[in-house]
């Protein structure tokens, strides 16, 4: 799925993920006036046992109002009923706090019930619904950006660039069904992050994308393909844990089936086939807007 290494390749690698020369903190929100504007900040844990932790805190214009936020949190765990939470705030609900001392920066939405911290030991707290989940990361957030991945579009500009790859990572869960706040269930595994921001509204961004992550099995990888309005492709990259991004072309992406019994195929040149087996949970955030959602 990629090339040999090549000390000039690692090389460059290495300067790209040396922390950001600027002041801007890496949890830092760059907002616009512009009403396409939207950011967001994506961590996930894939765990020992099959669990599968994601949470996400995203801060948009679209739709009435500006700056507004919201938190999403996704917790699958086998053989148990997904849960799944989400709230959506107004400006003054969501704060930015830059580092000072020894306190690391901080993102805070709504009001404390979601937060995430950097610093060296990363973490990303939810609680909603009656809930708690936690995601501790033993390694600093490190911005990087893979090839293709920031685009300057006729309407606007998209970038997403990479917090963390491949990391270790630890999760609590306590509240209904789960362990208490002194008893939480912890869970252990591989740990992601990634932060990307675009003024360009989903539509004229592109008509599917294609994420693939595993990160328990061996070669740990990351796929991520971009597939544009008008036909074209990119970014399309895959990167596996130790070597560099490698830059790929195009994908193919076929489905069967409907609701629960969908299947997909995707064929990416240079990577592989991927197929999917099952159904675990659906994700459809413009839909679950409603009017909003058209808007």
């Amino acid at each position: 799925m990629s090339p040999e290494r090549s000390p000039a390749l690692l090389a460059a690698l290495l300067v790209a993920w040396a922390p950001r020369a600027s002041a801007a903190g890496v949890l830092e929100p760059a907002p616009e006036p512009l009403d396409t504007w939207s950011e967001s900040f994506t961590f996930l844990a894939d765990a020992d046992d099959g669990s599968y932790v994601w949470a996400q805190l995203s801060l948009t214009n679209l739709g009435p109002g500006s700056g507004n936020g919201s938190c999403r949190v996704l917790v699958f765990r086998p053989n148990r009923p997904a849960f799944t939470a989400r709230v959506r705030v107004g400006r003054p609900d969501w704060r930015y706090l830059a580092a000072y001392a020894a306190y690391p920066e901080r993102l805070d939405l709504p009001r404390g019930r979601c937060s995430a911290q950097g610093g060296d030991l990363p973490r990303v707290r939810v609680t909603l619904e009656g809930r708690t989940v936690e995601l501790r990361f033993a390694q600093p957030f490190q911005p990087f950006l893979p090839p293709g991945a920031e685009l300057a579009l006729s309407s606007g500009r998209y970038r997403s660039e990479v917090l963390l790859p491949f990391g270790a990572v630890e999760v609590s869960l306590s509240g209904k069904d789960w362990g208490t706040d002194d008893h939480p269930e912890r869970l252990s595994g591989v740990g992601y992050a990634d932060h990307s921001r675009s003024t360009v509204t989903p539509p004229q961004l592109a008509t599917r994308w294609l994420r693939f992550r595993p990160l328990r099995a061996s070669p740990r990888t990351l796929l991520l393909a971009r597939e544009a309005p008008d036909g074209s492709f990119g970014p399309v990259y895959s990167w596996q844990e130790g070597r560099p991004p490698q830059q790929l072309v195009r994908f193919a992406l076929a489905r069967s089936g409907t609701e629960a019994a969908t299947t997909w195929r995707a064929e990416v040149p240079g990577a592989g086939v991927l197929r999917t087996v099952a159904l675990l949970h659906r994700s459809a955030p413009v839909q679950e807007l409603g009017v909003l959602g058209v808007l």
